[in-house]
C-alpha cells in the first residue's frame, strides 16, 4: 500500500497528462486523470502506514454509510467530526434564518471556524437540534440504501436498497457482472452537502470463490498541492482540453475489446465521437480517453 501511494504521487508530479488547475478551496491542485491502483487483499488490509490515518473517522464513516444514516449525529456522537464542516455549510443559511448563527460568516475564516465547533457540540447534546440541523442531504447512505425514482407504471416513488440487492446478487450469482451500487445520483446531487467522490463500485467473483472489486472515484486528494498565485489562462479554446474516463459494466476481451476500443474513434455510439461532442459543446479541443475495464 505504501510503495502504491508513493508511486501514485510521483506519477502525479511526473506524468506528461498532469495538470495545473483551481481548486474548490481557493488553493490550485496538480491534477492527474484517471490513474488507477490494485490491491490484493490477501496480503493484508491496505492501511498507509507512512503517515498517522484516521481511523476511527475511517471506519465510523463505513459503518454510518452501510446503515443509510445521513445525520452525522452519529458520527459527532464516536468523534469522528469528517462531515461536520459539510453539514454546517449546507445547514448554515436555514440556522441563519433563524438567528442561531450571524449572517455573513465566510467559510474557513476563524468565526466560522469557531461557528463550526459550536454546532457540532450541538450536534452531540441536543437530539432536537441534530434531527433538524443535522442532516448533510441525500448522500452515500441514502443511494446505497433508499436510492429513490419515480414508478410511472405504479405512479409512485420506489427505493431501491442497492446495497441489499448486491450482496443478494453475489449470493445467487456470484460470478455475476451486475453487481454495482451508484453513487451519483443527478437528481440529488445539488441537495447533498457533498457530491460523491467515490461514486461506484462493481464487485464479482471467480469459479473458486474469490471476491473482486472495483471502486471509482470521482476525485482524490493524495497530498496538499501549494497555492497558485496567479491563474493560468489558456491562449485559445483548444488549450482547454477535454478527458474522458470510459467505464463498460464488462469488455469481453478477445471478442468486444478489438472491436470496441478501435471502434470508438469511428461509430456513431463510439467514445470518440461522444467525446468529441462533449468537447464541441463545451468550447474543449479532444485530448485523451482511458478505459477502466
Amino acid at each position: 500500500m505504501a510503495q502504491q501511494y508513493l508511486d501514485h504521487s510521483k506519477a502525479i508530479l511526473t506524468s506528461h497528462r498532469s495538470n495545473f488547475k483551481g481548486g474548490s478551496k481557493g488553493s490550485g491542485i496538480i491534477s492527474l486523470f484517471g490513474y488507477q491502483n490494485e490491491y490484493n487483499l490477501t496480503e493484508g488490509y491496505p492501511l498507509l502506514t507512512t503517515k498517522k490515518m484516521a481511523t476511527r473517522s475511517m471506519f465510523h464513516e463505513t459503518i454510518w454509510f452501510l446503515r443509510g444514516d445521513t445525520n452525522i449525529k452519529y458520527l459527532e456522537d464516536n468523534n469522528a467530526p469528517i462531515w461536520r464542516p459539510d453539514a454546517f455549510q449546507d445547514n448554515l443559511p436555514g440556522m441563519q434564518k433563524e438567528g442561531i448563527f450571524p449572517e455573513k460568516l465566510v467559510k474557513y475564516s476563524p468565526d466560522w471556524d469557531k461557528a463550526m465547533e459550536e454546532y457540532g457540540q450541538r450536534i452531540r447534546e441536543d437530539e432536537e437540534f441534530a434531527e433538524r440541523w443535522g442532516d448533510a442531504g441525500p448522500i452515500y447512505g441514502k443511494q446505497w440504501r433508499r436510492w429513490e425514482y419515480f414508478d410511472h407504471a405504479k405512479g409512485t416513488f420506489v427505493e431501491i436498497d442497492q446495497l441489499g440487492e448486491l450482496i443478494d446478487g453475489l449470493r445467487k450469482k456470484p460470478t455475476g457482472k451486475k453487481h454495482i451500487v451508484d453513487s451519483w445520483n443527478p437528481g440529488d446531487t445539488p441537495n447533498m452537502s457533498l457530491p460523491p467522490c467515490h461514486v461506484l463500485y462493481q464487485a464479482t467473483a471467480n469459479e473458486e470463490g474469490e471476491l473482486n472489486y472495483s471502486f471509482t472515484r470521482e476525485a482524490a486528494t493524495s497530498f496538499w498541492a501549494f497555492p497558485l498565485t496567479s491563474p493560468v489562462m489558456p491562449r485559445s479554446p483548444r488549450s482547454l482540453r477535454r478527458r474522458l474516463i470510459w467505464y463498460p459494466k464488462h469488455l469481453s476481451t478477445p471478442l468486444a475489446m478489438p472491436i470496441f476500443i478501435p471502434a470508438s474513434g469511428r461509430g456513431p455510439s463510439g467514445i470518440k465521437p461522444i467525446l468529441k461532442r462533449f468537447s464541441k459543446r463545451s468550447g474543449m479541443f479532444p485530448n485523451a480517453k482511458i478505459t477502466s475495464m
